[in-house]
């Protein structure tokens, strides 16, 4: 359980950094013309990935630390919002899942998330 929490946490992190050191790059007018105005194609949807893994996921997983047979029911609960953000998925279900989940979530909960 405790190696399940620390990759996660690591998973955050290295989505801040790209969130705040790549995004922001991307967006400048100094990158090459090629990559001008491709920001979704090469990032996609990493926020909504972010306060994905951050508001929902990480949050359940740490509930699940003391009982951690209930780490089964939280994969299963996001299973199709996880299986949109593998390598090469870009299309439904899970996309939809994901934006969503994000849509009815805003506002509601992790104000203060770098996401």
């Amino acid at each position: 359980m405790q190696e399940l929490l620390q990759t996660e946490q690591h998973y955050i992190r290295a989505l801040n950094y790209v969130l705040d050191n790549y995004v922001p790059e991307i967006m400048s007018e100094t990158v090459p013309q090629p990559l001008r105005g491709k920001r979704n194609v090469v990032f996609g949807n990493i926020q909504n990935i972010c306060k994905f893994h951050t508001e929902a996921f990480m949050r359940e997983i740490e509930a699940c630390m003391q009982s951690p047979y209930q780490l089964g029911d939280c994969f299963l609960r996001h299973v199709i919002i996880v299986s949109s953000m593998s390598p090469g998925r870009t299309g439904p279900p899970g996309n939809l899942a994901l934006a969503r989940w994000v849509r009815l979530s805003s506002g509601q909960v992790g104000r203060h998330v770098k996401c």
